[in-house]
């Protein structure tokens, strides 16, 4: 057997709450992630069990949807948090168009999403956590996965 790479047992709730926040309060984001994150995770305590199934059925919808519809599954594994983010918040703001999708059509929103200078490395390497990057590179994505 293959050893596994190392997780951090917390990535993937992070990848959520990131997600979620950033659907939910993209408008209001105001550059500072961690803050932002704990003032949303202080709202969340409050939430009502249909919400909450609300945002579980948007979180399996969209995984499946890429699951079911990118081929390269292991590059997505290998995606860094801010890409995984990005492909999850453009997804699940266009899940309901997204399902009549053919998975070539799908692969190729991926395919630009993945490619466009928003996702490049030069691009996510300064200011990663700032209002305007977050929201410009979020907008994108939601974008491209409308298209």
């Amino acid at each position: 057997m293959g050893k596994t790479p190392d997780v951090d047992r917390l990535d993937n709730e992070e990848i959520i709450l990131r997600t979620f926040a950033l659907i939910d309060k993209l408008e209001e984001y105001n550059g500072n992630l961690a803050k932002f994150l704990n003032h949303y995770m202080a709202e969340m305590r409050s939430i009502t069990e249909s919400e909450l199934n609300e945002k579980r059925n948007t979180l399996f919808s969209s995984l499946s949807l890429i699951d079911l519809k990118i081929d390269k599954h292991e590059s997505i594994h290998q995606l860094g948090k801010t890409l995984k983010e990005g492909l999850l918040v453009g997804v699940a703001n266009n899940i309901s168009t997204l399902k009549n999708r053919s998975k070539d059509e799908f692969q190729s929103m991926f395919d630009n999403f993945i490619n466009d200078d928003e996702f490049k490395l030069n691009n996510l390497r300064q200011g990663l956590s700032k209002k305007d990057k977050v929201q410009s590179r979020l907008r994108k994505s939601i974008s491209i996965f409308s298209a």
